[in-house]
């Protein structure tokens, strides 16, 4: 999360050609491809965000990013790099919505494979979706795949890059959170962050820190507000 400086960004609605409700955002049906097994759905209306976790065997490594594109497109949310392929189209060699985005090689659980991912965007409502896929094994000469995606709120993560960057400065505050945390502070739903405003303290990178997470969590209150009826 702290890694992606997206912002946060409330428009008010306006006639579009795939036009989405307020009311629609919670009751979005993330489809899975055929052959999906091992089914996983999970929705928190705390953090304002629906996921769907399966498995599925490959023939073409890019045919999630078609589907879901599709899929996302025909919902009211637009491939990142949509809007940069249509102004210049002769600087890609294909369409950037019929391949992922990024990938890498590297490991995961002791296993080594690849991981690959691609974000669509509904900035009428303020919203991302993230399609990511896991490929550690071949089937033959099918992939083996762990597909997830998910959709949640558009947040302004800026505050915790500015943490990111305060780390260099002040190594000792970061250890002190993660120790009264209890884990890994950027991974705010892994740890107590009751535990860590009740400190006393005049640490400056706890109290930037506790002032980033009141913040966010502020964002999602206000989207939630206005789209999850």
């Amino acid at each position: 999360m702290y890694r992606n400086g997206f912002k946060f960004v409330f428009l008010l609605l306006f006639s579009m050609s795939h036009s989405f409700a307020d009311s629609d955002y919670w009751k979005l049906e993330i489809p899975i491809m055929d052959g999906g097994v091992e089914v996983e759905r999970y929705s928190s209306k705390q953090k304002a965000t629906i996921k769907l976790r399966y498995k599925l065997l490959l023939d073409k490594h890019t045919s999630p990013v078609v589907f879901y594109n599709n899929f996302f497109d025909s919902n009211g949310w637009e491939h990142h790099m949509k809007d940069t392929f249509n102004k210049y189209p002769s600087q890609f060699t294909e369409p950037p919505f019929e391949k992922w985005s990024s990938s890498s090689a590297t490991s995961k659980d002791g296993e080594y494979g690849i991981a690959f991912s691609s974000i669509w965007q509904n900035k009428t409502i303020g919203s991302n979706a993230t399609v990511s896929m896991w490929a550690s094994n071949l089937e033959g000469e099918l992939l083996d795949a762990d597909i997830e995606v998910q959709v949640s709120p558009d947040i302004d993560a800026s505050p915790f890059l500015k943490l990111v960057q305060m780390v260099q400065a002040n190594p000792k505050g970061l250890l002190k959170l993660a120790k009264v945390a209890g884990g890994n502070p950027f991974k705010i739903d892994e740890i107590n962050i009751e535990k860590v405003k009740a400190l006393e303290t005049d640490d400056d990178f706890i109290l930037n820190y506790i002032e980033a997470v009141d913040g966010l969590v502020s964002q999602i209150q206000t989207f939630s507000e206005k789209h999850i009826k």
